[in-house]
């Protein structure tokens, strides 16, 4: 698996069916939903890759989702389909927990360069079939939509949730079936 922009993951997923989207990503995607004003973060499996955010491209493209327009958190329509990036969340089983490990530390299973981000700032992780999310007693702390965690603390994670890590860097938590959604309304 690979962190994609966004323009060319729904290129390449665009016309594939909901059961075979489903056999290739069985796990959750984080969506870094682009941000003019910044420069954004580098994002890596650092023990898989590195990759450096996408080129603005010049042709104008629309995120078109009026059909369920209204069920995407407000956050959502803000996203930068030109920057916004696709990252499958690599779930690795620890101790019959997956689980993936987000921070600054090359030793996360996702890195996230920001230097607001902590070494080890929180844990995706799913316990039958239901998803949380936990602080590891970070600097800057973790919020989902807009609500700060206790460290320690599980605290449940559903399609669509807002999670910022540090001050502002914001991320939606989507199930596979949103992120295809996504993909098939993305029109040129």
């Amino acid at each position: 698996m690979k962190i994609s922009p966004l323009l060319a993951f729904a290129e390449d997923h665009k016309r594939i069916p909901l059961y075979a989207f489903l056999e290739k990503y069985p796990w959750p995607f984080l969506l870094y939903p682009g941000e003019r004003e910044k420069k954004a973060p580098t994002i890596a499996y650092p023990k898989v890759i590195h990759t450096s955010p996408p080129k603005r491209q010049k042709k104008h493209t629309i995120l078109r989702t009026p059909s369920f327009d209204d069920t995407l958190p407000p956050a959502m329509r803000q996203v930068i389909p030109e920057l916004a990036l696709v990252i499958p969340l690599p779930f690795e089983g620890r101790g019959g927990i997956h689980s993936v490990r987000i921070g600054r530390s090359e030793e996360m299973d996702l890195y996230i360069e920001d230097k607001e981000i902590s070494q080890f700032h929180a844990t995706i992780f799913s316990e039958k079939e239901h998803f949380f999310i936990q602080d590891e007693h970070s600097t800057n702390e973790t919020y989902v939509n807009g609500i700060a965690l206790p460290p320690l603390e599980k605290h449940p994670l559903h399609d669509q949730d807002a999670i910022e890590f540090g001050l502002g860097k914001l991320f939606f938590f989507l199930f596979p079936q949103t992120v295809l959604r996504i993909v098939k309304n993305i029109q040129k």
